[in-house]
């Protein structure tokens, strides 16, 4: 239970910060959602988010080390969904 309502008060962050979420959506504890642009994520209704996924709003590339810059980007989820475990969803 304890878990539960640290992924909810999780969730409940990303919200007040911009993230938006459809209706009947599952999303599993252990999936990542780019907390630095949430704001940038949308998941449609009824998708389902398995094991280990993360969804950045950014693209870390190696420029950024090279003094290039980070990229962002929307992330719209469209309904109907399954993203599998382990999926790494980029802009």
């Amino acid at each position: 239970a304890l878990n539960l309502q640290r992924w909810q008060r999780r969730m409940d962050g990303l919200i007040a910060m911009g993230l938006k979420v459809g209706k009947n959506v599952v999303i599993e504890s252990t999936v990542y959602l780019d907390q630095s642009s949430p704001f940038l994520i949308e998941i449609g209704d009824n998708c389902a988010l398995a094991h280990g996924v993360r969804v950045l709003a950014h693209d870390a590339t190696p420029f950024r080390f090279l003094g290039g810059y980070t990229r962002l980007g929307k992330v719209h989820i469209k309904e109907n969904c399954f993203i599998a475990e382990n999926v790494i969803i980029l802009p």
